[in-house]
């Protein structure tokens, strides 16, 4: 059965409802304002409304730390000299040359381009073959490093993700791997791609899959605040 969605306001809070087979009212606050809340049908919205009214503060706290967070653009909003993206943790600039090839030459990168069009395309061909050079290359330190848990070499998928940086299947042996890993710092990326290696040692997030963890990554948890500073969620 799909799962029913409704738009509710209560005390000037809009949110979206989702009904789920889930214990709990759960909400989520977005970095764009929006509000996500998901309960039981069994749950009375006169119940759902009064959880959503009774965490406004939190809900206030979570939008004005949204809105004093710099914008970071993964992607440039537009294609053109000047226009602004990260990668690998820094800001860099875009610039159109008449003729030869894509590179990368400081905080500059250069596209043989002057069309938004051609940029883009470029743009994305370069982001794309960066992510097979760059995120492979973390999978297979990685890998090396978990070959004491005979862990098999995984079927690696890249592709852009909304809500995730990484996912693990470890009954298909598979990792898929957020595209846009690649504005974040290099330790932030090896840091994920752990992360979802320790998942096919413990499918969970369980005090021994951190114990996991730490033992690559000690300060792993500066590693997930600096992530959340490159969440668009």
């Amino acid at each position: 059965m799909p799962e029913k969605q409704t738009i509710r306001q209560v005390n000037e809070i809009e949110y979206i409802l989702t009904r789920k087979h889930v214990k709990n009212i759960n909400m989520r606050v977005y970095a764009d304002g929006k509000i996500c809340v998901s309960a039981n049908n069994r749950v009375s919205l006169k119940d759902i409304d009064a959880f959503v009214s009774k965490n406004k503060d939190y809900i206030n706290k979570v939008r004005k730390k949204a809105e004093s967070r710099p914008e970071i653009h993964f992607i440039p909003n537009e294609f053109k000299n000047g226009s602004e993206f990260y990668f690998l943790g820094k800001k860099r600039v875009i610039a159109g040359i008449d003729n030869g090839e894509t590179y990368l030459s400081g905080n500059v990168l250069y596209l043989p381009a002057s069309d938004s069009n051609k940029m883009q395309k470029l743009f994305t061909e370069w982001l794309k073959g960066q992510a097979e050079h760059i995120l492979m290359k973390y999978v297979d330190k990685v890998y090396s490093e978990f070959k004491i848990y005979k862990v098999p070499y995984p079927q690696i998928t890249i592709r852009t993700m909304k809500s995730r940086w990484g996912s693990c299947m470890p009954t298909k042996n598979k990792i898929t791997l957020n595209l846009l890993l690649l504005a974040t710092p290099p330790e932030c990326i090896y840091y994920v791609v752990v992360h979802e290696f320790a998942h096919f040692i413990y499918p969970n997030h369980s005090p021994m899959f951190w114990s996991l963890v730490a033992r690559f990554i000690p300060d792993y948890k500066d590693k997930r605040k600096t992530l959340k500073q490159y969440s668009t969620l």
